[in-house]
């Protein structure tokens, strides 16, 4: 008869492309990568958001998981690897956060065809993100980026102000959250 000792707790580690903690992200996919060093393999659970997402079996040194179809929001994932000796260890939990909606924009001033008498033209517009915040606002005008508000208040009126030239000017704005 053999009897194994195993007093050994299997290690793990988060490795590429795994997200750092406090990652943002439109995609609504989080694939993990664990590196692991483990005497007597047995499974690799995936927790997300505090439930077991999904449990495999795994040898070898590395091991990934992929979780499809995330919904906007924070989420929270670690992973756990169990051996068969009834050891198990854990990562650190993990914080995502998914948000695949743009910033909402709403142009408020000066209208299409207006026109100006003076040259001195205000663009206002108002700016929010669902999730994230508004982290930079840029005015584009005649299809060049032109100015930026890079302390954007979000919910409310703001403005650039641009002296023009004589002519037909076509101008937008541009904003981002903190995905991009």
């Amino acid at each position: 008869r053999n009897v194994t000792i195993d007093t050994v707790y299997p290690t793990l580690v988060f490795i590429d492309p795994t997200p750092f903690n406090n990652s943002n992200q439109s995609s609504s996919t989080l694939t993990v990568n664990v590196s692991h060093n483990v005497s007597h393999s047995l499974s690799f659970v995936l927790f997300f958001d505090g439930t077991p997402n999904l449990t495999k079996p795994y040898s070898g040194n590395f091991t990934n998981g992929t979780v499809i179809g995330i919904n906007e929001g924070t989420h929270l994932f670690y992973v756990q690897i169990n051996e068969s000796s009834a050891h198990a260890n854990r990562t650190e939990t993990r914080t995502i956060r998914v948000d695949a909606t743009p910033p909402f924009l709403f142009l408020e001033s000066p209208g299409s065809q207006s026109y100006d008498t003076d040259g001195d033209v205000i663009f206002r517009y108002n700016v929010s993100d669902n999730l994230l915040g508004v982290e930079n606002c840029s005015l584009i005008l005649d299809n060049v980026q032109n100015l930026s508000n890079l302390s954007v208040v979000e919910g409310t009126s703001l403005n650039f102000s641009k002296v023009l030239q004589n002519g037909y000017h076509n101008w937008s704005v541009d904003c981002y959250d903190h995905i991009g």
